[in-house]
């Protein structure tokens, strides 16, 4: 392995990490009760612990983000049905 190539994989991960630190710190600060029910009211405190997370995973997180469709969305319930 050459010191441009090493130097290369190194920037490259830097990058990763840096975009996934941007997309992280929105995704667990703004958008993640937007999108997923259960984690609306959620502390900051269960935000820092996802935010590992979701800087390593930051791709899906992005497209998930983008997408704009809700998870674990409430149950409606019909009180017109019989049990």
């Amino acid at each position: 392995m050459t010191i441009d190539l090493a130097q290369a994989i190194w920037t490259g991960v830097g990058a990763y990490l840096a975009i996934g630190v941007l997309v992280g710190l929105a995704y667990a600060f703004f958008a993640v009760a937007r999108i997923d029910h259960a984690a609306e009211g959620a502390s900051w405190r269960f935000r820092l612990i996802i935010l590992p997370g979701v800087i390593g995973l930051w791709p899906i997180m992005l497209i998930r983000f983008l997408s704009f469709r809700k998870i674990n969305a409430p149950i409606e319930s019909n009180s017109g049905d019989a049990a």
